[in-house]
């Protein structure tokens, strides 16, 4: 089992802990975060324009519209997503 660590940079605490199962794999990060109650600041309804929501994965920024599930945990059985809002 993988697992989403959702950390508050704001709040220096862990918010959420998201188990990943196969149908998630294909799904993008924000629709993830999203459809598990974590706020995504965007406003190109994730057309990756807007640059509002890039967050930091495995220590690197990306844009949470822009990823996979699948490719964010290619190497890793569990990844932290720091949010610096939350």
């Amino acid at each position: 089992m993988k697992d989403l660590i959702i950390y508050g940079r704001a709040s220096q605490k862990v918010i959420k802990t998201i188990p990943i199962n196969t149908d998630d794999l294909t799904t993008n990060l924000m629709e993830l975060l999203l459809d598990n109650g974590i706020p995504v600041a965007s406003s190109c309804n994730g057309e990756g324009v807007c640059l509002k929501c890039i967050l930091t994965a495995n220590g690197e920024k990306i844009l949470s519209c822009q990823i996979d599930i699948e490719d964010l945990f290619k190497e890793h059985d569990s990844v932290t997503v720091i949010f610096s809002y939350l």
